[in-house]
Order: C-alpha cells, then sequence, then structure tokens
C-alpha cells in the first residue's frame, strides 16, 4: 500500500519503467517496498510546477542534509 503525506492510501498508476508513480495532482513519486517515499538518486517527488521534494525511507530533507544522508 502507498500512502500520500496524510496517511492516505491513493490510488497511484506507473508512469515510467523507473518506477516512478504519478498522483491525481500530477505529481511523480517514488517509493521503497515498505511504501514510503524514497528515493536514493534524486528527488522522491517531482510537482508538476517543478517543486522537488527529498525523501529517504519516508522522511523529508532540504536538498543539502539528502545529500548527506546518502
Amino acid at each position: 500500500m502507498i500512502y500520500d503525506a496524510k496517511g492516505d492510501a491513493r490510488n497511484l498508476t506507473v508512469l515510467q519503467s523507473d518506477g516512478s508513480y504519478m498522483d491525481s495532482y500530477g505529481a511523480c513519486r517514488w517509493f521503497n517496498e515498505e511504501g514510503r517515499r524514497h528515493r536514493e538518486d534524486g528527488p522522491a517527488v517531482i510537482s508538476p510546477d517543478s517543486n522537488m521534494g527529498w525523501w529517504l525511507n519516508g522522511l523529508r530533507y532540504s536538498f543539502n542534509m539528502w545529500c548527506t544522508k546518502l
């Protein structure tokens, strides 16, 4: 099961072979096996207006902090 930021289950459609999903707002999101937002090779969330969210194992980081956690 995959959850949004409020913990609500969402219907997400596989977007690409890279494992990303697109939500109902048009944002691309990546998740780990536990369904938490996670990506080690880029932002785990990219919104339609190109805002980016940097996540590891369900925890959000600033870009600089995300770089130090890898």
